[in-house]
């Protein structure tokens, strides 16, 4: 049997979910929630609404994340920040590497810098003062 790994759920479902487990709702009333035909159970919250949106358009994804758990998808700025450290790790490993080549990454990274300052948007460490072109 092959073991089944976590999914990716966005944030709004992923604080949902937490939200209701707070309030004491196991995996089969969160089903419940999202499937009922009328679909309350107590009282009718934002939470309940998000789960709902969710799970009738993603079925799998949503039980995948009730019974063996999730992660929440990144924002657009924590997406860019593991981007920018991976060209940077990338650019240290090929710099330590016989015939390396770590200016390939070393222009990709700035490429990322670039891309955020022609969108105004300031990362700190990355195109800030401190990271970089600002």
């Amino acid at each position: 049997m092959s073991e089944v790994k976590p999914v990716t759920i966005p944030r709004e479902v992923a604080d949902a979910i937490e939200g209701l487990r707070l309030r004491m709702y196991t995996n089969d009333m969160l089903a419940l929630l999202a499937f009922r035909e009328n679909g309350r159970i107590g009282r009718w919250t934002d939470d309940a609404q998000a789960i709902r949106d969710y799970a009738q358009v993603n079925v799998d994804d949503f039980m995948t994340a009730l019974v063996f758990g999730y992660e929440r998808e990144l924002e657009p700025e924590e997406a860019v920040v593991v981007l920018y450290e991976g060209l940077r790790e990338s650019e240290r490993i090929a710099n330590g590497m016989y015939g390396g080549d770590p200016y390939q990454y070393a222009f990709a990274a700035r490429t990322v810098q670039r891309v955020l300052n022609a969108l105004r948007i300031v990362i700190p460490g990355i195109n800030d003062e401190k990271g970089g072109a600002a």
